[in-house]
C-alpha cells in the first residue's frame, strides 16, 4: 500500500476505507511527524459524549468547555500539540451519526471548516471517519 501524505492535500474528511488499517494510518502520520489522534466512538450516542471523548483524546485544556464554541476553538488551536500535520481518526462512529445526526452534521462541519483554516496555514489537518457514510 502506498499513500503519500503531502500538506494540504489530504485536508478534509474521508471516508475509512477498510483497507487502511489503524496501525497503517498511524504509522503514515509518525513518517511525517504529524500528530495523531484515534478517538474510539464504540458506545459514544450523543453531542455530550462525543465532546468529552474528543476533550481526553486530543488532550484539550482543562479550561475548555463541552460545547461546541469551546470543541471549534481546540481543533483550530492545538498549541498544546503541535506538528506539522494533524490525523484525526474517529472509528466505529456509526451510533454517534444514527443516534444524535444533528450533532453528527455540526461536529463534521466544525471539521471540515477546522481542516480548511488549517490548509490555509500550509498544515494538513485529515479527518477520517469509519463505521458510517459520510
Amino acid at each position: 500500500m502506498s499513500i503519500i501524505m503531502k500538506p494540504p492535500f489530504l485536508s478534509g474528511i474521508h471516508q475509512w476505507k477498510p483497507l487502511y488499517t489503524l496501525p497503517a494510518l498511524e504509522a503514515l502520520a509518525n513518517l511525517g511527524g504529524w500528530r495523531h489522534f484515534a478517538i474510539d466512538l464504540r458506545g459514544v450516542s450523543n453531542k455530550i459524549q462525543f465532546l468529552g471523548k474528543c476533550a481526553l483524546v486530543m488532550s484539550f485544556p482543562t479550561y475548555a468547555g463541552r460545547n461546541w464554541d469551546a470543541f471549534e476553538e481546540c481543533v483550530n488551536d492545538l498549541s498544546w500539540a503541535p506538528a506539522p500535520g494533524y490525523l484525526l481518526l474517529l472509528d466505529r462512529a456509526r451510533r454517534f451519526a444514527t443516534n444524535d445526526p444533528e450533532s453528527w452534521h455540526t461536529a463534521l462541519d466544525i471539521l471540515r471548516d477546522a481542516s480548511a483554516q488549517w490548509q490555509s496555514r500550509g498544515v494538513t489537518f485529515s479527518v477520517w471517519v469509519r463505521g458510517t457514510v459520510l
